[in-house]
């Protein structure tokens, strides 16, 4: 895994560790995740993740919406990641 302490960060990648990094993102982005790790780290913008697999979001701040849609997917329980984003501040769920 990689491990990243750039200050400012546009992008997100996979199998990477980030640590006191600020994340400054463009509202249309949406991200598939896996093997990542924030420590300390800010996200300044609104910030949607479409799957997350695998990840961790230690003392991290978000200014905004953190968001994390299930909109396309049919589930019948709730995702185990759900219960480990503290910080999650919007959550999509599909209509039946």
């Amino acid at each position: 895994m990689a491990d990243t302490r750039v200050p400012k960060l546009k992008d997100i990648k996979e199998n990477t560790s980030y640590y006191g990094c600020a994340f400054f993102i463009e509202k249309e982005r949406v991200f598939n995740i896996k093997n990542c790790k924030f420590e300390n780290c800010s996200f300044r913008t609104d910030i949607t993740f479409d799957k997350i697999e695998n990840c961790q979001f230690i003392n991290c701040n978000f200014s905004n919406d953190f968001t994390l849609p299930y909109r396309s997917q049919a589930i019948e329980k709730l995702p185990p990641e759900i219960f480990t984003l503290a910080n999650l501040t919007r959550l999509d769920l599909p209509k039946y």
